[in-house]
């Protein structure tokens, strides 16, 4: 397969695209070629429809193993790794039972310490349900935009709690009080607009496990 340009349509990641072409996640995000969306977007599998990748060519594997015995080979970046955090009006959702269904698979468990619930899903998912004690929540997968874009802070302030309407609309009264809310609630001065400490905070708290200030926190899926 000769190398060629991929255009990264909504809900796709390095992660699901790396599968789709058969590479290793980690070999197409570090190939020089895309260094330069490597240092607009910095994480792989938080991309922007529209942005251009390189698929290089596909290099044969020889491995010496002896002939009379039986071996298992097991690709990197398969399964990938689905992480939520849960929180309530008191902190993390400790403890908490759940029903996870990605592409008509069933998983059952509780979430961690807190309030993570961590499983394995296939590279390639793109929607889900889950139901965390009588609450469901619809999963959209891969489709989470950088913070840099206006959607990207759209969709974080949602998933935190701080509901601001279509991801896709421009700014507008709900986004600012959304963001009055953000900032008030993790000490950042309040101006209703995404400057680049709201943007940062945002992503340090979205990204990443960690509970929001516990006072009046809010569910996350």
């Amino acid at each position: 397969m000769a190398a060629t340009s991929h255009t990264v349509k909504q809900g796709e990641t390095i992660t699901s695209i790396a599968f789709q072409f058969g590479f290793f996640p980690d070999t197409l995000w570090t190939l020089p070629e895309n260094q330069a969306l490597r240092e607009l977007r910095v994480n792989g599998d938080v991309l922007m429809p529209g942005d251009v990748l390189t698929i290089p060519d596909r290099r044969a594997a020889a491995f010496d193993k002896p002939t009379s015995q039986r071996h298992r080979f097991k690709r990197r970046g398969v399964p990938a790794r689905l992480r939520l955090q849960f929180l309530s009006d008191k902190g993390p959702r400790t403890g908490a039972s759940y029903v996870l269904t990605i592409d008509q698979h069933r998983m059952e468990g509780r979430t961690d310490g807190d309030g993570v619930l961590d499983v394995f899903v296939p590279p390639n998912a793109q929607s889900g349900e889950v139901t965390i004690e009588g609450e469901t929540y619809q999963l959209q997968l891969g489709t989470l935009d950088p913070v840099d874009e206006l959607t990207g802070v759209r969709k974080r302030l949602n998933n935190l709690g701080f509901f601001c309407g279509d991801p896709d609309a421009p700014l507008d009264t709900q986004l600012d009080i959304a963001l009055r809310k953000f900032q008030e609630r993790v000490g950042l001065p309040v101006t209703g607009t995404a400057d680049d400490a709201t943007r940062a905070r945002l992503q340090q708290l979205h990204d990443a496990p960690g509970a929001l200030p516990a006072t009046n926190a809010q569910a996350a899926s």
